[in-house]
């Protein structure tokens, strides 16, 4: 039986409020096909910004840094602007969610994550399956067969939800996971891949799995250098390789043609979102024609080029410097977990648009948490909850 890895506090309680309300919001009403009123969305949407508000408010009156404020209210109203001009609301919802969790750790919203991705993962297929909701039916790319999504609103939704709750297992069991374990996961993954047809999920899944298997030999062997390397050149292929591909793709060109049938069409409607809306600083608002296939602005299921195209060149730099800082972080303390969930993400991102999501790619939460919280940080690492002495001494020795 595994170690519970973390033990909730009081003092973890208006966290946990904020992000699982968040998760429970934002999967509910985006990702499912649970029958939500708008004004009833609405009201649940702006009570999660006054929670993150209420917690960052909270956080910094105690310890007043004003460098921390200006870089606060910096980032906020640039995504203030962006969050309008895009007409994507959850934008601001996700900045102050980055700022709101500074006083936690990683091994505690990563927690966070699992048991609710669990919780929704088995709670939203058996409403689907006893009627509550209604199950999205679609067929096959190649309309071979049919794809379910069991109460979620596409059946990729419910390949991410797999994929969250296998990297979250992976994350919390890191020292401890077994070949079995890698036979198991794989199993059910490869079972949820005949029901949704989500091939994406399937491979990330394999990919994290195995590393986390194989990990401790190379953490013998090679000290993981192999790790940081690859990581921080797919920092900088995926998105590079996404961009070319969006500004560059031509039918005309057999190489380019024979990857957009690899990906099942990727190549070509993020090439035409490209060319109908293009790239601004500031983002645009973006509208997906979901009646006239043949217009190819049906989905756009590459992060990359949605977060270019919808957010702007100034959101795209805050994500990709945010990671960057992350990595660098994770690299400082040897956190192998912290670099293979970013990696897989990323390699997740290059297939579909969940990547900038925060409620599905929770190492985005990284990128303030660590760095810049104050005195009170809470450490919540295998069962008990860390002072601060003991953080620091966490960190000196880290150095």
């Amino acid at each position: 039986m595994m170690e519970k890895v973390v033990r909730f506090s009081k003092k973890s309680v208006k966290y946990t409020i904020a992000i699982v309300n968040w998760l429970i919001y934002s999967i509910i009403v985006g990702g499912t096909t649970t029958p939500v009123n708008d004004t009833f969305s609405n009201i649940w949407y702006f009570f999660s910004i006054l929670l993150f508000i209420y917690i960052i408010f909270v956080s910094y009156y105690r310890n007043v840094n004003y460098k921390i404020i200006f870089l606060f209210a910096m980032v906020m109203g640039v995504i203030s602007i962006v969050t309008y001009t895009s007409n994507y609301s959850p934008l601001l919802a996700w900045g102050l969610m980055i700022f709101a969790v500074r006083d936690i750790e990683c091994d505690f919203i990563v927690s966070v994550y699992f048991k609710t991705f669990i919780a929704l993962g088995i709670l939203i297929p058996l409403m689907a399956v006893t009627g509550l909701i209604s199950n999205t039916v679609m067929d096959t790319v190649g309309i071979t067969g049919k794809r379910y999504a069991y109460g979620f609103t596409h059946p990729n939704v419910l390949g991410a939800v797999l994929l969250v709750i296998v990297i979250c297992w992976c994350y919390l069991h890191w020292k401890s996971i077994k070949l079995y374990h890698i036979v198991i996961i794989n199993l059910l993954s490869y079972g949820m891949m005949q029901i949704t047809d989500s091939s994406s999920s399937f491979i990330c899944i394999a990919f994290i799995s195995v590393i986390a298997l194989l990990e401790r030999w190379f953490d013998k062997k090679s000290k993981l250098n192999v790790w940081y390397f690859g990581i921080i050149v797919l920092l900088i292929f995926c998105p590079a390789i996404s961009y070319y591909f969006m500004v560059k793709y031509t039918p005309s060109n057999p190489l380019m043609l024979a990857i957009d049938l690899f990906t099942t069409g990727r190549l070509r409607t993020m090439n035409a979102f490209f060319v109908k809306y293009g790239v601004k600083i500031l983002g645009n608002p973006i509208i997906f024609d979901m009646e006239r296939r043949s217009l190819l602005l049906f989905a756009l299921d590459n992060s990359y080029g949605y977060i270019l195209i919808r957010f702007g060149i100034i959101v795209s730099l805050f994500y990709f410097m945010g990671l960057f800082k992350v990595i660098k972080r994770a690299i400082q303390i040897r956190d192998t977990r912290i670099i293979i969930c970013v990696l897989t993400f990323l390699v997740y991102g290059l297939f579909e648009n969940y990547f900038f999501k925060i409620q599905f790619n929770f190492t985005l939460l990284f990128i303030f948490a660590n760095y810049y919280g104050n005195s009170n940080k809470l450490h919540v690492k295998k069962g008990r909850v860390v002072n601060h002495e003991d953080w620091s001494n966490y960190i000196s020795w880290c150095r």
